[in-house]
């Protein structure tokens, strides 16, 4: 995780590719921690490694995130038996009201 922890202190980095590195969701988080807010990071690729569904929250948050100049990350091919879903953009999503059940609650980790 040095190595990862490492990567926010290079404010010259604009693409990285992570992909078949062996991450696992310790080190997508660690990897989240790092870049977020990083000055010049657009692309990432973070494809083919075994952290399931958290590497997907990892990404989505990273892209979301206003600090970070990030627009592409690829979060594909997930390992472990797990398979890679497509996240597709739906407008009426953002329509819908989210409280009650479905709401998010963010002091939970794996709502964030």
């Amino acid at each position: 995780h040095v190595f990862l922890e490492a990567l926010g202190s290079n404010s010259q980095l604009q693409k990285l590719d992570l992909s078949t590195f062996g991450m696992d969701s310790g080190a997508a988080l660690c990897l989240e921690a790092s870049l977020l807010g990083h000055p010049a990071l657009t692309a990432l690729d973070i494809s083919d490694n075994s952290f399931n569904e958290t590497g997907i929250r990892v990404a989505v948050r990273l892209l979301a995130d206003p600090r970070t100049k990030l627009k592409f990350v690829d979060a594909g091919m997930m390992q472990n038996g797990v398979e890679a879903r497509t996240l597709a953009y739906n407008p009426s999503d953002a329509e819908e009201t989210y409280s009650g059940e479905k709401a998010l609650n963010l002091q939970r980790p794996h709502h964030r």
